[in-house]
């Protein structure tokens, strides 16, 4: 959706058409038909109910200690860096 700010500058300009593609399909008079999948549109929700950011903000605080105590001892910056890429090769 646009701003109300984005809204005035359009009128400003007089913008007579804007582009479908920026438009989401749920904004439109026939958001109800079928439409394909388009991963920009959705919200993602894991199995438990928890969304994709609540997760993230979940376990940032605990990889940010980590990666402060890594930067500290190279003990655990050589762990942090094998765990890390088995973790992202998961």
């Amino acid at each position: 959706m646009f701003c109300r700010h984005l809204l005035c500058v359009l009128t400003n300009l007089q913008v007579a058409h804007i582009p479908s593609r920026y438009i989401p399909k749920r904004y439109t008079r026939n958001a109800r038909e079928a439409t394909p999948f388009d991963r920009h549109d959705k919200v993602y929700v894991g199995p438990s109910g928890d969304t994709k950011a609540s997760r993230m903000l979940e376990l940032l605080p605990d990889w940010c200690a980590l990666q402060q105590k890594s930067v500290m001892s190279s003990e655990v910056r050589i762990f942090f860096l094998m765990f890390g890429a088995v973790l992202l090769n998961y």
